[in-house]
């Protein structure tokens, strides 16, 4: 209704003059905005701020196999055998060599992606090290998906220079049961 456009409208307005939505504002929006002049706004932010230009990421796959979820859809469950392949979290060498190589390539964002629920500390503080190095010897944005951090692990990894977490969101919570 008209209420709503208003709302898309005004919330739009200040996001492209540089301030930020609250965490209820977004909220709001995701419950009860209508698809289409939200989807439209979103596309006119994103002209703004980004044109209609893309950065390539590339990722390395950190820490490989013997998930303890039991993702259907995943080849790196402990739950199925399925010939994936299965490594500890890899050597800063490792990781840094391929950063340096994905840079050369032209990449300008790369991420660190591991399986499983959650790291175990010293492998999160050994994340932070090699993404201070990354930052110190190369010019890659580094980001990661790591599975649950504490909110101590975000603040330690963004000290580190990490720029951004993604969080894969595989379903919505009524589908969770689904899938695993």
């Amino acid at each position: 209704g008209k209420g709503a456009a208003g709302m898309i409208q005004k919330l739009k307005d200040r996001v492209l003059s540089g301030q930020e939505l609250t965490g209820e504002e977004a909220l709001s929006l995701a419950e009860s905005a209508p698809l289409a002049p939200l989807c439209a706004a979103a596309d006119e932010i994103r002209s703004h701020f980004c044109g209609n230009r893309f950065e390539l990421c590339s990722i390395v796959n950190g820490k490989c196999g013997r998930c303890s979820e039991n993702c259907k859809f995943c080849a790196q469950s402990a739950f199925y055998e399925t010939g994936a392949g299965e490594y500890p979290l890899l050597s800063e060498k490792e990781i840094l060599r391929e950063a340096e190589a994905h840079e050369e390539q032209g990449v300008l964002r790369f991420s660190l992606v591991t399986s499983g629920k959650r790291l175990t500390a010293p492998e999160v503080e050994a994340i932070a090290q090699v993404v201070r190095k990354m930052r110190r010897e190369t010019g890659i944005s580094p980001c990661a998906s790591l599975g649950l951090l504490s909110r101590e692990e975000f603040v330690l990894l963004k000290e580190a220079g990490l720029e951004r977490v993604h969080n894969t969101l595989e379903t919505s919570r009524r589908y969770f049961p689904e899938v695993c």
